[in-house]
């Protein structure tokens, strides 16, 4: 009798007190990006091919890559430019700035999407390959199962889920090679800037979030378009915030930067005024320099850095002084 009423409770307990609750809430499904990417995958030896003894060609069997990627498309595609430009020009004709997520390990991608791209993915790879992409695959299902709700989350929830994971991850003042790597910052909970980023873009593509990078010669740090605005977090100091990114700021570009020393325009002259910013990147668009990603999409889209945040879309909102002006931040928390 006591067994029964037991199992009474807790059916109740489970199913009328908690009826949000799921097997899908403790454990992240086996094929989360199951259709997510099928129209990102492609099979292709992109023309490859070995060059017998006898002289004959034998074609290179093809292998799975990202239509987005520099390689593929370089090989791939008639464009009269450079392969990052293609994807940015796709990805405005499209509205679709994931095409821009850099993915460094496409295997993994396709681990997450299951068959028929994960079978292709592991032809080649080492066994030690292979290991390592497991031990990232099971740090990124704790993602999943600590984030059941990404499927329907808001951008903002997005950032702020991936800020707080990659976080985790204590910098590692040693340095050690690993600690460069999405691996270093997943498994080992080691890493420099160039790990907590890497992190950030791969969990922004198992979310569907757009994520890039800000970067100098010494430092980068991981950018978020969130409702239409790019957002940054400062991982290594382990930041608290988000905040509005200043992605036209020369001293990320390096041509750029050159462009505004060479002519004497002060930052109180370039900041928020595109008059004088969007010509400057024009003409290095047109040079032999030319732009990178993150400069090129946000040009091509006529993309201006606010001052303001709608404070639906972002809630909770905080106030810090970036550059002489008073400017929203949203605490990670």
């Amino acid at each position: 009798m006591r067994n029964l009423l037991r199992s009474i409770f807790l059916t109740v307990l489970l199913g009328l007190s908690f009826p949000f609750l799921s097997m899908d809430v403790f454990a992240a499904e086996e094929y989360p990006l199951k259709g997510m990417y099928d129209d990102y995958f492609v099979i292709s030896n992109n023309g490859s091919f070995l060059i017998m003894d006898d002289g004959s060609h034998v074609p290179v069997e093809p292998w799975l890559q990202w239509k987005w990627d520099d390689e593929y498309i370089l090989r791939n595609v008639e464009f009269d430019g450079r392969p990052h430009e293609y994807a940015v020009q796709c990805a405005v004709r499209d509205n679709n700035p994931l095409y821009l997520n850099e993915i460094a390990s496409v295997p993994l991608i396709a681990e997450l999407a299951g068959p028929p791209w994960s079978d292709y993915a592991r032809k080649g790879l080492s066994q030690e390959t292979l290991n390592t992409n497991q031990e990232v695959i099971s740090e990124i299902k704790k993602f999943y199962d600590s984030f059941p709700d990404w499927k329907t989350a808001t951008d903002l929830e997005k950032a702020i889920h991936i800020c707080k994971w990659i976080s985790q991850a204590e910098y590692d003042y040693d340095l050690n090679d690993e600690s460069y790597s999405l691996y270093g910052c997943l498994v080992n909970k080691k890493a420099v800037c160039q790990g907590y980023t890497s992190a950030a873009k791969l969990l922004g593509t198992c979310v569907g979030l757009p994520v890039q990078c800000l970067s100098t010669l010494s430092h980068t740090y991981p950018i978020f378009l969130v409702n239409g605005v790019w957002m940054s977090y400062e991982p290594t100091s382990k930041a608290h915030y988000l905040e509005i990114a200043h992605v036209y700021e020369p001293g990320y570009y390096i041509w750029l930067d050159f462009l505004v020393r060479e002519r004497g325009i002060t930052r109180d002259d370039y900041l928020y005024n595109w008059e004088i910013l969007y010509p400057l990147i024009d003409e290095l668009r047109t040079s032999e320099t030319g732009l990178n990603v993150v400069l090129d999409y946000c040009r091509s889209t006529n993309y201006t850095i606010p001052v303001t945040l709608d404070k639906e879309l972002f809630p909770d909102q905080r106030y810090a002084v970036t550059y002489g002006k008073q400017v929203p931040i949203i605490y990670v928390r």
